[in-house]
Parts: C-alpha cells; structure tokens; sequence
C-alpha cells in the first residue's frame, strides 16, 4: 500500500517494510521528518522545521496549550505569534465553547470535541492519527460559522504535532 508522509506530503512507500529494515515506516511521518522533528540534538529548531510545511501545523502540550505554530496558522487565522503562544487550542482557534464559563476543554460541550479527543489521545497513547474529520464552531466578525478540516496528530517528547488539512 502507497503512503504520504502526513507532514511533507512525499511518497511513504509500502506500509509492511522490508526485513531487516531498521526503521519502519509508522504513523503516517516519514523518517526525514520525524527525525527531522524529534532528534535531541543536531535537528532543525522546531520553528524552523513548522516553516517549511505547507500545512497548517500547531504544536501543543498536553494541556492543549500552543507552544509554537506555522506561518499558515497564522495567516489561516489572522494572529500574531503572540495572540496564539501559550493559549489553549479552542481559544486560538476562536471556538465558540472556549468563551463559555471554565473555558477550553472545560465545558460540558467539550467532552465531545473531536479536535480535544484526538490531541489527548494522541499525547496520552503516544498513538497519531491520520486525517480524522473534524469541525468546530468558530466565532468571527459578530456571528458564528462551521470550520470544517482534517487533523492529523504525532506525539514527540511531551508535545504533539498537530496539522489541520482543509476538509
């Protein structure tokens, strides 16, 4: 089976790997990336390496918390580095359910937040996931609207990959 890598779009190969072969190829990341990504020392700075994805791409915490984010997010959403770093991810994205009282992640409407399930459970299980349709209600110029994409998770350290495809 063919497979792209989830972040820069190239060719995966076969899913099965060959024998011997030291690095198989899982969740959807190819070894440039990952390595690329995740290597401890002599990587690219992870702003660096979100620069060069075409796809807008968040890095969180476990809290859901932004830490870093591509220049796409933030053209996508019309921010500043500053008005996304360190916020949950419902209130970057302007979901409506992150102004209710406890905010993000908190209310009662969260539990079923396909976006907070699928990062949690990415972090939690270290287990990514590969273009899982999601959609959530974002506030905007006075009214609210439906903002529908695909979200694709990878887990590193203490910190997930998250990247939202247009659906």
């Amino acid at each position: 089976m063919q497979s792209m890598c989830a972040w820069c779009d190239h060719p995966l190969g076969s899913r099965e790997g060959g024998a011997g072969e030291q690095h198989p190829i899982t969740h959807g990341i190819c070894r440039t990336c990952s390595e690329a990504l995740w290597q401890e020392s002599g990587g690219v700075p992870v702003l660096e390496f979100l620069q060069s994805l075409e796809i807008p791409t968040l890095l969180v915490d476990g809290d859901g918390r932004v830490d870093e984010v591509s220049p796409h997010v933030l053209s996508l959403l019309e921010k500043t580095q500053e008005e996304v770093a360190n916020r949950l991810g419902g209130e970057v994205l302007d979901c409506v359910n992150a102004e209710l009282p406890g905010g993000c992640g908190k209310t009662e409407l969260c539990s079923a937040c396909t976006v907070r399930n699928t990062v949690t459970d990415t972090y939690r299980t270290g287990e990514s996931h590969v273009r899982v349709p999601a959609a959530l209600t974002v506030r905007g110029d006075g009214s609210s609207r439906e903002m529908f994409f695909l979200l694709t998770t990878e887990k590193g350290g203490d910190r997930v990959l998250v990247q939202m495809e247009p659906a």
